[in-house]
């Protein structure tokens, strides 16, 4: 296989906004083009409630489904896109569709672009290196999959140097991953967020990457019979840096990433006799290192770890405890891909976690990945268009 091929197809591999793509319409400076992919899974289990029952063997089915355009004006560029999970009678999905990135973008030459929409913030530029696997990567990532509306980024990139800056809107039903399970779904205000990185030519690239995110909570409130306010949420801002760096390319040959990131939530008194949680952190770390072949067949293998912790004290089997836990997941896969727009894969996920450190995150309520998981395996197909 040729390594244009390959580049092509792992590209649309480990990219979360657009797939092998198919242009439709191209004249004039104006394009549209279609993508998506239809796969079908095949899970086992030892306990899980996220794809099978326990020591199951389950066949999932899904679909997604995008469409963009572009079009020049002058010395500008003007994009839009839109991607969708289908319906598929599932219980995760049924027969909703739902939306994913939904953005409108300018760029003017190398002065960089204009983002506005729905879709992941900058952080995900840095910490997405180690979100290489199908299932069971990015477990130790504090924003992995905060897709959300109300984003506006710029972004900039020369001569291996990049910058993203965004600012967050208010969003009533923010999507907010590792804090309490009451806090999936947050009302935030605003935000922001940069993330710069750089990239050395080297014999094997080496590049760097660094970010930061403020997110601050809607103050709204509540009044009581006796005319006293309360904060309908006692979430008051969430802080989140991370760090990575990576070896090699993730098209071919060696490749190996590194991310370390922490994100800290910050509490109000939400009803004047109450008292505020301590910060509630959570710490991650993840490794990767795989090799991908001409020939088209890939391994890899990852370790993730995040970290929960509080001051806060919950009982647990009758002992009062700190909030104090690990979560410790070991993903491995392999894959062929016979041409860009077909590909087979084998992946696995073995479980570090203590039984004491998983009570204790379902105890304290804690919004945890794959948090009733034990070993998973799974064997798939995925057709690219």
């Amino acid at each position: 296989m040729k390594k244009s091929l390959l580049a092509l197809f792992v590209a649309s591999l480990v990219s979360s906004t657009q797939a092998y793509s198919a242009t439709v319409y191209d004249k004039d400076g104006t394009s549209l083009k279609l993508d998506g992919r239809i796969q079908s899974v095949l899970y086992h289990s030892t306990e899980t409630k996220q794809k099978a029952g326990e020591s199951d063997n389950t066949l999932v089915n899904s679909a997604r489904f995008g469409i963009g355009g572009e079009t020049k004006l002058k010395d500008f560029k003007f994009k839009a896109y839109t991607q969708w999970d289908m319906a598929d009678g599932s219980k995760r999905t049924g027969d909703n569709i739902k939306a994913r990135d939904q953005y409108l973008q300018v760029s003017y030459g190398k002065f960089g672009s204009l983002k506005l929409g729905r879709f992941k913030g900058a952080m995900n530029y840095v910490t997405s290196v180690t979100d290489v696997f199908d299932d069971y990567s990015a477990n130790a990532q504090s924003a992995n999959d905060e897709r959300n509306s109300g984003r506006i980024e710029y972004a900039y990139s020369n001569k291996g140097f990049d910058a993203k800056v965004g600012l967050l809107t208010s969003n009533d039903e923010y999507k907010l991953e590792n804090g309490y399970s009451d806090h999936k779904k947050a009302a935030v205000e605003n935000g922001a967020s940069i993330a710069l990185g750089y990239t050395f030519d080297l014999a094997l690239p080496l590049s760097v990457k660094a970010g930061y995110e403020f997110i601050g909570a809607q103050d709204d409130k509540k009044y009581d019979a006796l005319g006293f306010a309360h904060y309908t949420t006692d979430l008051d801002k969430v802080n989140t840096a991370a760090a990575s760096v990576t070896l090699g390319s993730i098209d071919s040959g060696l490749y190996a990433a590194l991310t370390v990131n922490n994100r800290t939530f910050s509490f109000r008194v939400k009803d004047g006799n109450d008292k505020a949680d301590e910060d509630f952190k959570a710490r991650g770390f993840e490794a990767v290192v795989g090799y991908t072949f001409e020939s088209g067949i890939g391994l890899r293998a990852g370790y993730n770890q995040m970290n929960y912790k509080q001051d806060r004290v919950v009982r647990l089997n009758d002992v009062d405890t700190k909030v104090d836990a690990k979560l410790k997941t070991f993903p491995v896969y392999a894959f062929y891909q016979a041409n860009p727009n077909f590909i087979v894969w084998s992946e696995a996920r073995f479980d570090a976690t203590s039984d004491n450190d998983r009570a204790l995150m379902k105890k304290a309520n804690i919004n945890t990945p794959y948090s009733t998981d034990k070993t998973a395996v799974s064997l798939g197909a995925r057709y690219l268009f």
